[in-house]
């Protein structure tokens, strides 16, 4: 194998070797281990190991921990995103491709701003990062415009990252409510309808009941006008 080799190169030509790992496991040793070999003498060579199996299994852990994150990162219905302290979008993730259209390449080092109008931004930009810089992390709803021309509706929610005190950016979560809105809109249309609907009924009985009290004021004066033209003379 090469480590014996690497010890022969040690001893035989003072050539040093270092390997950041090796892996043992035998009878009395078990666990992996940094190297590093040199010459004493000609002929002659020396070696330390560092007791790594500690460091290893860490790594490992977060290595697992790193690929659970991000395959969650991956598949989660919902946007997860970053911006800096000036709204530059740092990272997205990419369930926004199916969900806009848009590929995160397209997203990345530009602005948030950029694919929402300003008349639909509920605060402004300065105003907007402020609020959330200061914790606030109620949720805003607004439309994003497509490469196609049409836009969706995102309920979009988002808190500070800090370092100690500074700020470094921001990170959220964005949800598409297109169908949601669109429902809204049709309960609230469906809402008014109704509300026009029992206003209309209610004039409508307003206006039975003003002729009914009318009629029983016709009714006593149609009478007497009768009886009257009975009593006069034909000329």
């Amino acid at each position: 194998t090469e480590i014996p080799i690497r010890y022969r190169r040690a001893a035989e030509i003072g050539e040093p070797w270092s390997a950041e790992q090796i892996d043992y496991e035998d009878e009395q040793v078990k666990g992996a281990f940094e190297v590093h070999a040199f010459q004493t003498s000609p002929g002659n060579m020396a070696a330390f190991f560092l007791d790594v199996t500690g460091r290893v299994r860490v790594q490992a852990a977060l290595k697992e921990s790193e690929e659970q994150y991000r395959h969650l990162v991956e598949n989660i219905s919902d946007v997860i995103f970053t911006l800096d302290e000036h709204g530059v979008i740092t990272y997205i993730g990419p369930t926004i491709e199916s969900m806009m259209g848009i590929v995160p390449a397209e997203i990345i080092g530009r602005k948030f701003t950029d694919f929402i109008g300003e008349e639909d931004m509920p605060l402004s930009v300065d105003a907007l990062l402020d609020k959330r810089a200061s914790g606030d992390t109620t949720p805003i709803e607004y439309p994003i415009t497509l490469k196609s021309g049409g836009t969706r509706w995102v309920r979009v929610s988002s808190k500070p990252l800090r370092t100690g005190l500074k700020l470094k950016g921001f990170q959220g979560i964005l949800a598409e409510i297109t169908s949601a809105k669109k429902a809204e809109e049709e309960k609230e249309k469906l809402e008014a309808q109704l509300r026009q609907a029992q206003k209309m009924e209610a004039i409508g009985q307003l206006a039975g009941g003003v002729a009914h009290d009318f009629n029983n004021l016709l009714l006593p004066i149609l009478g007497y006008a009768e009886l009257l033209l009975s009593d006069l003379h034909r000329d």
